[in-house]
């Protein structure tokens, strides 16, 4: 939280100039603000001991006719020191709850340190709450520059796959559809024939480009292409500008559809109403 005049207006709570509750400007209720009993004791000694801080009492809840705050968050100047909050729902439970950034980085779990006693919290706020220092400004400018960095790499790294997958099927299809023509000029580059058999048969399941041709001549549909773990449609009526979609992302028709051609036997004759298996990887589903 921070101190925002815009949306909060701020009251004094007691007799004590730098202690107040945040009360959101939306809300109606009138009634005098005070500290829950047991927060009372503890915070009245922050604020008497500490009078360089702001402490700011939010979520304001109603009790016996006033408004109680058990949740406050310290202030030294701009810089958010810490939080410090009541923990529990019955009265026996109540213990308080001091937390910040230095406290989160020593307790196995990042949570706050909880106690009943009274002691052991203020000597928890002593070591814990303080302004940034500059060695923190320049470790969470590092950090925050590390975390942009990865999310930078990891975007451009998705828009690198996006490319490979949309090019890479085309890419190889061409190459295994005009095999004729390249194997010339790759013998003359020095590969051998044993290396280009090799080729052709890891390309094959991507030459579609005939087996689509002669569906199309007959029939009109959407050629699928299963690409890792995505699909690519290719529709006829707009060929030129393939989409690709997940498994859960296709229409429910089409899916069923190209469920039953990865199990159908017969890679020639098209299934009336279904389509046909051109490959292992590529099918033509009819409308």
């Amino acid at each position: 939280m921070i101190i925002d005049y815009k949306k909060y207006d701020y009251t004094k709570i007691g007799n004590y100039t730098n202690l107040m509750a945040a009360i959101p400007k939306e809300r109606r209720e009138t009634a005098p603000v005070h500290m829950c009993p047991f927060m009372e004791p503890f915070m009245s000694k922050l604020a008497l001991t500490h009078p360089e801080w702001t402490i700011v009492g939010v979520d304001p809840m109603w009790s016996r006719d006033v408004l109680q705050v058990k949740r406050f968050f310290i202030y030294e100047g701009n810089d958010a020191v810490g939080r410090i909050n009541r923990d529990g729902w019955h009265e026996e439970d109540f213990k308080y709850e001091i937390l910040n950034d230095r406290v989160r980085q020593t307790r196995e779990r990042g949570g706050g340190i909880r106690t009943k006693d009274m002691k052991k919290a203020l000597k928890a706020i002593d070591k814990f709450f303080f302004t940034t220092t500059d060695e923190e400004r320049r470790g969470k400018a590092v950090t925050e520059m590390a975390s942009h960095l990865q999310s930078a790499s990891w975007k451009a790294q998705r828009e690198l796959n996006e490319v490979f997958i949309s090019v890479i099927p085309a890419m190889a299809n061409y190459i295994v559809s005009n095999m004729n023509e390249l194997r010339p000029a790759l013998e003359e580059r020095g590969v051998g024939a044993s290396t280009l058999d090799k080729l052709a048969a890891k390309l094959e399941p991507y030459n579609s480009t005939a087996e689509i041709n002669a569906a199309r001549s007959s029939k009109s549909g959407t050629t699928v292409v299963l690409v890792e773990d995505r699909y690519m449609l290719i529709p006829d009526s707009d060929p030129a500008n393939p989409v690709f979609v997940t498994s859960q992302q296709l229409d429910p028709s089409m899916a069923g559809k190209i469920a039953i051609l990865k199990v159908y036997d017969n890679d020639e004759d098209p299934l009336d109403g279904v389509g046909m298996r051109l490959n292992a990887h590529t099918f033509y589903v009819l409308p």
